[in-house]
């Protein structure tokens, strides 16, 4: 029984004494896995953005190739209206 508790106050100790190193290492990792999420998040944005002109192009396109039936108007989408 003395054997379990002086183990138990040996793992507390390095523990303790090592608490800073812990931390510090713990905090870069967290700081590394951040990092990483927000350069994908940014490939994913500019995919996005990229995705984005490309159907505004197409959507033009679609517009100036085509006549509008009566009554219809761009009023409410300003990007359709021809340049």
């Amino acid at each position: 029984m003395g054997q379990f508790f002086f183990m138990i106050f040996a793992a507390v100790f390095n523990i303790l004494r090592y608490e800073a190193y812990f931390r510090r290492s713990t905090e870069q990792r967290k700081q590394i896995e951040r990092q990483e999420e927000i350069r994908i998040q940014n490939k994913q944005l500019a995919r996005y953005e990229k995705r984005i002109a490309a159907l505004k192009r197409l959507f033009i396109k679609i517009y100036e190739d085509a006549d509008l039936p009566p009554g219809w108007s761009t009023r409410r989408c300003p990007a359709l209206r021809p340049k």
